[in-house]
Parts: C-alpha cells; sequence; structure tokens
C-alpha cells in the first residue's frame, strides 16, 4: 500500500491504479485499497467507477468516515445529490470534520462544499469555522 500511496501522492495515478490492482488480485477485501483505487478514478474524474469501489469498501468498513466522504464527493459530481447527503450525513456521524475534509484534497471539498453546508444546517451542528 505504501507504494500506491506514494504513486497517488505524486500524481502517478496510472501507477496506483496498477499497484492497487496487484493488491487487490490477491486481496480483493482490502478495503483501504480499494477506496485508494476509487480515490485514482475519482481523480481522473471517472465518478462512477469511483463509486463502485467506495462502496465495495464500505462494505468491507462501514465505519470509515473516509469512505463515506469519498463516495459522497463522487456522488455530488455525478449529481446523485439524495445518495450525497446520506454518505456526507454518515461521513460527519462517524467524526469526519470539515478540517479533516479539507486536509482529504481541496477539490474534494470544493465539489461538496454546498451538500456539506446544508447537512450541517439540517444536523444542526455549528457553523463553519476558518481555521
Amino acid at each position: 500500500m505504501a507504494a500506491a500511496n506514494c504513486a497517488y501522492q505524486q500524481r502517478r495515478l496510472a501507477d496506483a491504479e496498477v499497484i492497487c490492482k496487484q493488491i487487490l488480485s490477491r486481496a480483493p477485501t482490502h478495503a483501504t485499497c480499494l477506496n485508494l483505487r476509487g480515490v485514482v478514478y475519482q481523480t481522473s474524474g471517472r465518478h462512477r467507477a469511483a463509486v463502485k469501489l467506495f462502496a465495495k469498501a464500505i462494505a468491507v468498513d462501514d465505519l470509515d468516515a473516509g469512505f463515506h466522504y469519498n463516495i459522497a464527493c463522487s456522488y455530488q459530481a455525478l449529481g446523485e445529490q439524495i445518495a450525497a447527503a446520506e454518505h456526507f450525513r454518515t461521513a460527519i456521524a462517524l467524526g469526519m470534520s470539515e478540517k479533516e475534509a479539507l486536509k482529504n484534497s481541496l477539490w474534494k471539498m470544493s465539489c461538496c462544499f454546498d451538500v456539506s453546508i446544508a447537512l450541517h444546517r439540517d444536523l444542526g451542528l455549528a457553523k463553519l469555522k476558518a481555521s
């Protein structure tokens, strides 16, 4: 996984995808790897494929807020607001904060910002704080 993460961080998406595929051929339910492969697809705009991978990761570990956040962002990009809102709600309930979301990726935060604001109001949470 370290090599796949490194490749992704260096924006070598094709390399990251190949490494993830190799890992998943040996361990098809490796949730972190499923998620990373989904992030690779998401980064390259392949949101439908990303959703499938995030859903598999969630099926293995439904308590990971990051998995729910990632699938919410892809659903939002696909215009599927209800599904996005459900997963954003779950990510927030599992403890994901705006600060963590911002660390994950600024572009992801921007693609989901409207849904995040609406959910915070809906859940009665504090207003977003500038950090």
